[in-house]
């Protein structure tokens, strides 16, 4: 799913929509930033993450902060991203891609019982995020019937999928906007209130947002020239984590609520990116590429005492934490 993530230029009007929609799926799998999440306050619980292998789709596992007890709970032919735990840590939120389509799916902790919210046919809808109360999910959607005669590139994480924001209820029947605009508006990330949603707008530059839950009151965190995505609330709602990318490498920052006070929490030549509160607000989850890939590591809030959670040769990606 991942070989294109490279691509530089594509221009539609394909031959088929069967193939159109397949690269399609794969460029914007490959090209949207990493997800983001709300951090529930609560205890510590386990870590849902991505692991892609050269040979089998890509799936969502779990894992205990201290390494132990990992487990696959999706295993199906089809590939899944972006898991998201909910406020009481017994469904997940996620991403499925099959048939050259991306629908935004929940299930049990166990990977049980998934359900299918989105059921659409010609649109990618990605980067899942639960509300408070359980009762909503925000997510990015892209219509591919809009796209099929424009340009499509990348270059420097700046890019021109026009995505924008959405809110349903776990039932999958009440779907409304939150952020549509002619910018690409992704990655939303829930306050644990469910006052306020932080997601990343690209237009120009691809800066940190937060809006109010109805999409009002867009404020601009970071307005900075230096692409940032993945925001993620600490569980009293007065932090957020981020990625920023400086000269094609990325570290993780906080800054408070408000956007200031940002501070560098790594600082290592390969990547590091995608960071997540944990429920009792005292770590942070995050992807490093430090080994040759990707891996999940732990840290102290305040940056101290990086370790490795998974170590091996897959490519394990998009953490989040378990509140119970």
């Amino acid at each position: 799913m991942r070989a294109l993530k490279n691509t530089r230029l594509f221009r539609g009007r394909a031959q088929s929509r069967a193939a159109t929609c397949a690269v399609l799926a794969c460029l914007v799998v490959s090209l949207v930033p990493s997800p983001a999440k709300a951090a529930f306050p609560g205890t510590n619980g386990k870590i849902a993450f991505v692991r892609e292998t050269r040979h089998t789709s890509d799936e969502i596992y779990t894992i205990n902060p201290d390494g132990t007890g990992r487990a696959n709970i999706t295993n199906t032919r089809a590939d899944e991203y972006a898991p998201a735990w909910s406020d009481d840590g017994a469904k997940i939120a996620f991403a499925r891609v099959r048939f050259f389509v991306s629908d935004v799916f929940t299930m049990n902790a166990n990977g049980s019982a998934s359900v299918n919210l989105t059921k659409s046919s010609e649109i990618i809808e990605l980067s899942p995020a639960w509300n408070h109360d359980g009762t909503k999910v925000a997510f990015g959607s892209l219509t591919l019937r809009n796209i099929f005669n424009i340009y499509f590139f990348y270059f420097a994480n700046y890019f021109l999928f026009d995505f924008d924001l959405h809110a349903m209820t776990t039932d999958g029947i009440t779907v409304t906007s939150v952020a549509d605009t002619s910018a690409s508006e992704t990655s939303p990330a829930w306050s644990s209130d469910g006052a306020k949603i932080a997601y990343v707008r690209a237009k120009s530059y691809r800066d940190i947002y937060v809006a109010n839950a109805d999409g009002t009151g867009a404020t601009n965190l970071t307005a900075s020239v230096r692409p940032e995505s993945s925001p993620n609330w600490s569980p009293d709602n007065s932090k957020i984590v981020f990625s920023r990318q400086t000269q094609g490498n990325s570290d993780i920052y906080m800054m408070n609520a408000d956007g200031s006070g940002q501070v560098r929490l790594t600082n290592h030549p390969a990547q590091d990116r995608n960071p997540v509160f944990s429920p009792d607000g005292t770590m942070i989850a995050f992807e490093t590429r430090r080994e040759g890939d990707f891996d999940i590591y732990t840290m102290n809030v305040d940056g101290t005492a990086q370790t490795p959670l998974t170590h091996n040769a897959a490519e394990d990606t998009d953490p989040d934490w378990q509140p119970v």
